[in-house]
């Protein structure tokens, strides 16, 4: 009996630890779904910390190495390195072979020695990599030995790294590596001479990665040239580092490149007082800049071109790039601010799920406490049942035996119960667990739609900001070509007193004749310039407003005259707009914009319409206001046709990003004419057939059509062109009657 009790108790130990071995795979392949899915990180995280926490209760360390090794990187990657540290050095408790230098081993000492390096302790980062450092060779030494390179290059200890590039020089001399090993190692050792201020030195290695490597690509060659271009202009040979500069500007097809290049340049002009190549250079570095998207960069340009105008005394266009400087410096300041706080809601989620865990782990021991006290009292029973079983065998009376065998069924029912009451603690210590990581999941999905939310509105923020920093552009533009305008009548004046003057005098003074021919032809020339500059603010007006328009403003006898018109309005939205401005830099999206409204606003006036407002994302168009052509709604329409057609071209020949668009078009009387205050007014259309128009566009949502238009246009087109079309009646806002269109 004794022996079965005993087998019995090693066949439950054996099932529980391979219960738990279990539990300790599926927890893992858990973690390894989230890591491997879009799940929140946050999710990872929680999933590696529960299957740690059982691993480690399991008291076998079982997977312990690889568990450590995922919580090490979590923490790693998201620059947490301290934490990071503290779960790759767990890994030497465990049962792990440090004697054999594996990979994973390497690895592991690599990772603690980079997290040491960022935490600005070099020494303590040499400590694990002086571990496996003996027991490499060529090349894998090569490695490690730029590892410390880098780790020492980083903490500004560029005498330590030197050491480690002159070492890496003698290995791959010794074993004769590739030229273009040797080329990239010499240029490291010219840096950390130029970083020590050692420039003779910094030239010597410089042109040695040159010439060493013929067949050196160009973008290297070019990264060299720049190097060796500042170490010259330490020494004080300003015009050979610009010459090297422009050898290496010839090389480079990279915007990036190409936009710190040229700044650079520009600077060593600027040092050298040469002020209109300076100039030259930094307008260049701007464009390229600008295409390549760099916002920090560009904001050293404008400040550079500050600067540049101010030694020279043009102090508006000083003031001016200072201005363009301070607001790009703004917005990078709000992006950092906004990353700043992301990292930090990150770290405070990853101690809140810390917390979680550690209330899940103190709930989960209740439960196994619970547990192994119903396993104990089921293994007293079972000893009782047996020592019942025991005595009955010694007695001889069949009443005692019927009693005994009944307290053994008594009993067996007892043991039944227990073990029902043991799994059903388990199901509900199960169901625990799905609805904690249930609701985890539902705060990480929670918080990140928080932080995309936030994230819009920052860039809805800066989008708005640079709009109103646009229009006090605009408005002090138009105040300052009013001055003009205002000075030039001045000098009108003056022109018509002195003409008068020279008038007077030919009556009096007969022998100056040929005088007075000169001064004729003085006011003939005057006279023209006054019409040149008539013409010039004709055509400024007319990039403010359409040609039309501007020719209504400037021949018109009473501008604040108010006129009613029947005409064809359109209204055009470019689709998912919002969503397309997500993450692009404020640049990209004025670039979009001008790709595709500039052909369709040359579509809308090659058809003799006008473009009232241009709305971010859409624009009005009014054809038959200020004048009308006589078939203003067939042009109206003529124009909607010819946009679509030529955006499907643009997209289908790449030439534009792929783009959907909604257009409404409506015919019907309108109210005309400038509205505003005696400073500023605007030609304004207004009237319901505008807000029908607006409506109409709308409905291109509801039946997921591109042009929409109504009954009332349909009907002024010519003959011809009324195809057979099927209409339907809606309703609108701000309309009690449904109202009859066609969907294309």
């Amino acid at each position: 009996m004794g022996k079965h009790i005993t087998y019995i108790i090693l066949l439950f130990s054996w099932s529980f630890s391979y219960s738990q071995i279990q539990t300790i795979d599926s927890l893992f392949s858990v973690a390894q779904t989230y890591n491997t899915s879009d799940s929140l990180d946050i999710n990872v995280l929680s999933a590696l910390q529960k299957v740690f926490n059982e691993s480690k209760e399991s008291g076998t360390n079982y997977r312990m190495d690889e568990i450590c090794t995922a919580l090490g990187d979590f923490f790693f990657n998201y620059g947490l390195y301290e934490d990071g540290i503290e779960y790759y050095a767990y890994i030497f408790s465990t049962n792990i072979d440090t004697t054999n230098k594996s990979e994973r081993l390497i690895n592991i000492y690599r990772k603690i020695g980079q997290s040491y390096s960022f935490l600005g302790q070099p020494d303590s980062a040499y400590t694990y990599y002086s571990h496996i450092f003996s027991a490499f060779s060529f090349p894998e030494r090569l490695d490690v030995l730029r590892d410390l390179v880098e780790i020492y290059a980083n903490n500004n200890d560029h005498r330590k790294s030197l050491e480690y590039n002159q070492t890496i020089e003698q290995l791959l001399l010794v074993n004769q590596s590739p030229v273009s090993e040797l080329s990239k190692v010499y240029n490291n050792i010219g840096y950390n001479f130029h970083s020590l201020k050692e420039y003779e030195n910094s030239v010597d290695y410089f042109e040695k990665a040159i010439g060493i490597h013929p067949d050196l690509p160009l973008e290297e060659k070019a990264v060299i040239l720049g190097n060796l271009a500042i170490s010259h202009y330490n020494l004080g040979d300003v015009n050979k580092s610009i010459q090297l500069l422009y050898e290496a500007s010839s090389m480079i097809k990279d915007d990036k490149q190409r936009a710190e290049l040229n700044h650079l340049i520009a600077s060593m002009h600027q040092s050298n007082n040469d002020y209109f190549n300076a100039l030259e250079y930094y307008q260049r570095a701007g464009n390229y800049a600008q295409k390549a998207g760099q916002i920090d960069l560009l904001a050293d340009i404008y400040a550079g071109f500050s600067t540049v105008y101010n030694q020279t005394h043009e102090y508006d266009l000083a003031f001016e790039y200072f201005k363009n400087y301070s607001r790009l410096t703004d917005s990078l300041s709000f992006v950092d601010q906004l990353n700043q706080k992301r990292i930090l809601d990150n770290q405070k989620y990853i101690a809140r799920t810390e917390k979680e865990n550690r209330l899940l782990k103190a709930q989960q021991d209740f439960q196994k406490i619970k547990i192994a006290q119903l396993e104990t009292e089921a293994k007293n029973q079972t000893l009782r049942t047996e020592a019942l079983q025991n005595d009955s065998i010694q007695r001889v009376n069949q009443l005692e035996l019927a009693i005994q065998e009944k307290e053994i069924a008594e009993a067996k029912e007892r043991n039944n119960a227990l073990e029902i009451t043991r799994q059903k603690n388990l199901v509900e210590l199960t169901n625990q667990q799905l609805v904690i990581a249930r609701a985890n999941e539902l705060n990480a999905a929670i918080e990140k739609e928080k932080q995309q939310k936030e994230f819009e509105l920052a860039q809805e923020k800066i989008v708005v900001q640079e709009r109103d920093a646009q229009i006090k552009e605009e408005k002090n533009a138009n105040e300052a070509k009013a001055r003009e305008i205002e000075k030039r009548k001045v000098n009108q004046r003056n022109t018509a007193i002195i003409a008068a003057l020279l008038a007077l005098l030919a009556l009096f003074v007969f022998w100056a004749y040929r005088n007075k021919r000169k001064d004729n032809e003085r006011i003939v020339i005057a006279s023209d310039k006054l019409k040149a500059a008539e013409e010039r603010i004709k055509g400024l007006l007319k990039q403010q407003v359409s040609g039309a328009v501007a020719e209504a403003l400037i021949t018109s006898s009473d501008p604040a005259s108010v006129e009613k018109r029947f005409v064809g309005i359109m209204f055009l939205d470019i689709r998912d707009f919002t969503k397309f401005c997500e993450g692009k830099n404020p640049s990209d999206i004025i670039d979009y914009q001008n790709s595709i409204f500039g052909f369709m606003i040359d579509i809308i006036e090659k058809h003799h319409g006008v473009v009232n407002q241009l709305l971010g994302d859409g624009f009005m168009a009014t054809f038959g206001a200020p004048g009308s052509h006589g078939n203003d709604c067939h042009n109206a329409y003529m124009a909607a046709l010819e946009i679509l057609k030529t955006l499907e071209t643009k997209v289908e020949k790449q030439e534009v990003i792929a783009t959907k668009v909604g257009i409404g078009l409506h015919a019907g009387n309108v109210v005309t004419g400038n509205v505003g205050n005696e400073e500023r007014k605007q030609y304004s259309i207004t009237g319901n057939t505008v807000i029908l128009a607006a409506r109409l566009e709308q409905l291109n949502k509801e039946f997921g059509s591109s042009l929409v238009f109504s009954r009332e246009l349909y009907e002024t087109l010519p003959e011809d062109e009324r195809h057979p079309v099927e209409f339907e009646s809606v309703m609108v806002k701000g309309r009690s009657q449904p109202i009859d269109v066609v969907a294309l």
